[in-house]
């Protein structure tokens, strides 16, 4: 075939058809060719279908009227400008805010009375005007003119009430003048002193000249009135009328009725037969040599005397028997016959409140008889018995008191002294079961007739042993306990104070009355011991016992206290409980608020020391209650001595699903431990508890000294705070029991001291925010300005073992000409050697920064080198490392 020349008729023979040219092809028919993608710019063929695409994405769902450029132009009115019209045409109107109108533009007028936002126009601001000025002459028709009218006075009216006050009336006689005002007026008128008085033969009146003068008011003399007619005398009173004149005299610096009085009273045909007497403070008869006072009468009566006027015998007293030295016909202890010798006393009525000397005159003994806080006559009785026979001297006055050595026998802790009350006293006799506070006679066991009352030496007190309770370890005081609670809430008494010593319970002392269902009606009742309580059995064991109160269980079951609420106000202060390994709690709370504890010590309980719990539902009490959380506690200086019975515990901190123990603080709160297994701390339904200060003692290896327990509700306990904790030495500082929710708040921990052994070697749990971590260590370093390597060197020796954090940061202050740095870091620990390298610095400038974790056991240090490799010139870096425990 070589040679033969080919065409296209041979091309298109053999391929049964006229292929188009490359260059400028004219094609024919229906050509067809791949669609391009609507984004295509090239030279590529546009087939129809990617022509349509592109028209209808110009047109974009354009409505038909508008879906060309021509109908486009129309809308527009074929103005090319269309934009630049509009906006000039914009530009003419007025914008809606804040128009700037020019010319003289119009609006509707609004019509009267309108108060509105509508435009206001001329006419109607004029309108407004003629309605407002009403007709007033042209002299008062602007505020101004009006203003000067009343001389610009903005309290013109008062200014004109004020001035006509001032002024004399004449159309009544009850203008009510001032004092000063009359005297002014007298002034300006020049009227004398006579012109207020009257003219008149009697009363305050100026008498006549011509007449005769008497009064029958009080009269004024301001100077010496002299009698000088011969025989002349002064005569007092009305003549043949029964009365009692007298004649007042003022002598003190303090104006009063009188200072001294001489009155005169009785009488009869005789003269001379009536009675004169002088009402003074002192009395003092003197003459040049003797004075005599001398009568028939053969008693004298005084309405004040002062003390030191002798009474020879039972006639002769003084005052309105406010003193009185008397013989009397008691019976004599002596061999002798005669009369005794006391002094009485008398209210201002003169009634006998009784004696308060009495002389003997065979024994020539003297009883001194004034009772304690009572008026009166005091007896002695040796006991109850003896007491209620005493009868009082005047049954119907409190004027007796006894002091009553003891009930049963003598000096047996009920002893007190007692003040006779009348009236009936049988709500209170009743009250009293074991007669602590009231006394009944024997003639009216109900207490109707009057009853002796204790008095009491502090207001608000009562004592535990006034009903019966004996702190002598061996006495069981549950009654008498149960009796003073029983007082205190029946006579809302807020404290029961106890003596030193040991007070034995068989069974639980409550306050407080509530169920689940009914509030308490017993509130604010305080226990409050004798003394501070010491620690007693735990590590000041050497200590002797101190004076102070123990309140001991000796029956199995239940609590030493309980504080059954709903209630509010408890307390217990200078107080122990020992639960004795009998009881299963020191304390135990039930919605119980606003408790104060201090001094408060709980020891050997079999289940927990402190045990606080709600109720649940406010709503299900009645009445409602708003909250029926336990919560607003405060336990100050309160130590506990957990029992020696595996897994006791110090405190539980417990509502329900619905309610919580909140809201409550522990101030230096110590726990003991006494066994390998026990749990210090327990918060479950809690939330806002504080407890700052708290000391774990003795604790074992296996003792959790806090506890998060979720096992009942896995978002509480919730927001509570540890501030400055010492945990047991080797003992599990915190754990969780259960599985915290995400929606849980977390608890914090702060201040944990490690002084004496305890430590935090947990990691963080979950809920728990540990405020000591990381923990700056001792040692680091921080030096700047070096110019050589560093060999190596300890630059920390951790004192506990755990996670450290090395943190470290070196750069080049001045940079060299060749060379690079380094910085290796070690852990030395006897398990071996834990080292980091950090990546090499240019000597002529750079640095390098990194963290990384370290464990350190026991025996351990951690130490630095910093290596210098073939560094030239003047080359000066700085470093420093700082080194956290992490946990």
């Amino acid at each position: 075939m070589a040679g033969i020349p080919i065409n296209s008729s041979h091309i298109s023979g053999a391929l049964g058809f006229v292929p188009a040219a490359k260059h400028d092809a004219a094609l024919t028919g229906f050509s067809t060719a791949e669609t391009p993608a609507t984004n295509d710019n090239s030279a590529r063929i546009a087939t129809t279908a990617f022509v349509k695409l592109v028209v209808e994405a110009l047109i974009n769902a354009a409505p038909g009227a508008l879906d060309t450029l021509n109908e486009l132009a129309g809308a527009l009115g074929n103005d090319p400008n269309f934009a630049t019209t509009v906006t000039n045409l914009i530009a003419t109107k007025a914008p809606l805010n804040n128009p700037a109108l020019t010319g003289l533009p119009t609006a509707p007028t609004a019509a009267p009375g309108t108060n509105t936002t509508q435009v206001a126009t001329t006419a109607f601001a004029q309108a407004l005007a003629s309605t407002l000025i009403n007709g007033a002459p042209d002299t008062l028709d602007r505020f101004n003119k009006l203003a000067a009218a009343i001389n610009n006075d903005p309290n013109f009216a008062a200014t004109m009430a004020t001035a006509l006050g001032n002024r004399l009336r004449t159309d009544t006689a009850e203008q009510g003048l001032s004092a000063e005002h009359k005297t002014n007026g007298q002034a300006n008128l020049g009227l004398g002193s006579a012109a207020l008085a009257a003219i008149g033969t009697s009363g305050a009146k100026v008498p006549l000249l011509n007449g005769t003068n008497s009064w029958s008011g009080a009269q004024d003399f301001s100077s010496l009135v002299s009698i000088t007619a011969a025989s002349g005398g002064l005569e007092v009173g009305a003549l043949g009328t029964a009365n009692t004149p007298f004649i007042d005299f003022h002598s003190g610096a303090v104006p009063n009725d009188f200072d001294v009085r001489i009155l005169a009273s009785g009488g009869g045909g005789a003269s001379g037969a009536g009675t004169l007497s002088v009402f003074a403070d002192a009395l003092r008869i003197e003459g040049r040599s003797s004075g005599v006072i001398d009568g028939t009468a053969s008693v004298f009566t005084f309405r004040n005397t002062a003390p030191g006027f002798e009474s020879r015998d039972e006639h002769q007293r003084y005052g309105n028997k406010r003193w009185a030295t008397v013989a009397t016909s008691e019976a004599e202890t002596g061999a002798s016959a005669g009369t005794n010798l006391s002094i009485r006393s008398y209210d201002d009525a003169g009634n006998l409140i009784g004696e308060v000397v009495n002389f003997n005159r065979a024994s020539r003994v003297a009883s001194f008889l004034v009772p304690i806080q009572s008026p009166g006559i005091a007896k002695y009785a040796a006991t109850l018995a003896a007491a209620r026979a005493l009868r009082p001297t005047v049954a119907a006055v409190a004027v007796d008191a006894v002091v009553i050595a003891g009930r049963a026998a003598v000096n047996d802790g009920y002893g007190g002294t007692f003040a006779w009350t009348p009236g009936n006293q049988s709500a209170n006799v009743t009250a009293d079961t074991t007669s602590a506070i009231w006394v009944a006679p024997s003639f009216d066991l109900t207490g109707a007739s009057g009853a002796y009352k204790r008095l009491a030496p502090h207001p608000g007190v009562i004592h535990a042993d006034w009903f019966g309770a004996k702190a002598d370890n061996s006495t069981d005081n549950l009654s008498a306990f149960n009796a003073a609670v029983a007082w205190a809430a029946f006579a809302n008494v807020p404290q029961i104070h106890l003596s030193t010593g040991t007070y034995l319970t068989s069974a639980e002392i409550t306050i407080g009355n509530g169920t689940s269902t009914m509030p308490s009606t017993v509130q604010g009742i305080t226990f409050v011991g004798s003394g501070t309580p010491n620690f007693a059995g735990t590590t000041w064991v050497n200590y002797p016992s101190g004076k102070c109160t123990t309140v001991r269980r000796t029956g199995a079951g239940g609590s030493v206290f309980k504080i059954a609420g709903p209630l509010q106000g408890w307390g217990f202060i200078d107080l122990i409980a020992d639960a004795n390994e009998a009881a299963d709690y020191g304390l135990h709370m039930t919605s119980a608020q606003f408790g104060y504890c201090r001094n408060f010590i709980v020891l050997r309980a079999r289940v927990r020391g402190h045990h606080g719990m709600a109720y649940a539902n406010a709503g299900g009490f009645t009445p409602s209650l708003l909250n029926v959380d336990s919560l607003r506690n405060v336990f100050e200086n309160c130590h506990i001595l957990l029992a020696n019975v595996a897994d006791a515990e110090g405190v539980l901190c417990d509502g329900t699903m619905s309610t919580n123990f909140c809201f409550s603080r522990y101030i230096n709160l110590v726990i003991c431990f006494q066994t390998a297994r026990g749990i210090g701390i327990r918060l479950r339904n809690c939330d806002n508890m504080r407890f700052d200060d708290v000391q774990f003692l003795n604790a074992g290896i296996t003792s959790p000294n806090i506890v998060f327990d979720y096992t009942g509700n896995a978002v509480w306990p919730a927001s509570n705070y540890f501030y400055g904790v010492e945990f047991g030495n080797n003992a599990i500082p915190c754990e969780n029991w259960g599985t915290p929710d995400v929606l849980a708040r977390p608890n914090a921990l702060s201040c944990v001291a490690e002084t004496n052994g305890g430590r935090v070697m947990f990691p963080s749990l979950p809920n728990l925010v540990n405020g000591d971590f990381p923990r700056l260590e001792p040692g680091g370093i921080h030096a700047l300005g070096q110019s050589g390597p560093l060999p190596e060197t300890i630059m920390c020796v951790p004192q506990i073992a755990g996670m450290y954090r090395v943190s470290y940061y070196f750069f080049t202050q001045i940079a060299g000409t060749g060379g690079t740095y380094q910085l290796k870091v070690k852990s030395n620990n006897t398990t071996g050697i834990q080292t980091h390298s950090s990546a090499l610095v240019g000597a002529t400038g750079g640095y390098a920064q990194d963290s990384f974790m370290l464990y350190c056991g026991p025996d351990s240090n951690i130490t630095y080198e910093f290596l210098w490799d073939a560094v030239t010139g003047s080359a000066q870096y700085g470093l420093v490392i700082a080194i956290e425990r992490i946990y």
